[in-house]
């Protein structure tokens, strides 16, 4: 693929960008000892979480169990917790701040499951490509604020020769 060119070292273009991986997106957590906004006023991920966040509590006011009652089975494990958001990792790291990743999106929810504030869960669907431009990278989106696409055709041809090898 053209990430692949991209990020090889070997090719005979400059590596513009390093693959990092791909991580699982979608997340969820189930509150268990506080609030989201008791949580948010000493944690930056919880505020970041509440912005970016849904609510999908099972406690919710369009719930039938809210409307017509139920029992602490019926609730399930929301019986016992405050509340159960989702939220996308990738989104939460850019509300973190500009240098933020997601690897410390994982570590704040990691730390606050092992304190017992919160049930961490990774969803089956919501994977993203972890990607982090590097120098090379910058330099040519830069230098290359209006790209003219006829006077670099010759590096696209011979770019889309070098994927067809693949």
């Amino acid at each position: 693929t053209i990430l692949s060119i991209l990020g090889d070292e070997t090719s005979k273009y400059p590596k513009m960008l390093d693959i990092r991986g791909i991580i699982p997106d979608c997340a969820s957590v189930t509150l268990k000892r506080h609030s989201i906004e008791d949580l948010a006023s000493k944690e930056a991920i919880a505020r970041c979480i509440m912005k970016c966040g849904t609510r999908i509590d099972a406690r919710s006011e369009n719930s039938s169990l809210q409307t017509r009652g139920g029992t602490a089975m019926q609730y399930g494990f929301a019986a016992y917790s405050y509340e159960t958001i989702e939220f996308s990792v990738t989104q939460c790291s850019r509300l973190l701040g500009p240098n933020a990743e997601p690897r410390n999106v994982y570590a704040s929810l990691r730390r606050l499951q092992d304190s017992g504030e919160l049930e961490l869960n990774f969803k089956d669907y919501g994977r993203s490509v972890f990607l982090k431009v590097g120098q090379e990278g910058v330099n040519y989106f830069l230098e290359r604020n209006s790209i003219d696409f006829d006077s670099h055709q010759y590096c696209l041809d011979d770019l889309r020769m070098s994927i067809n090898e693949h």
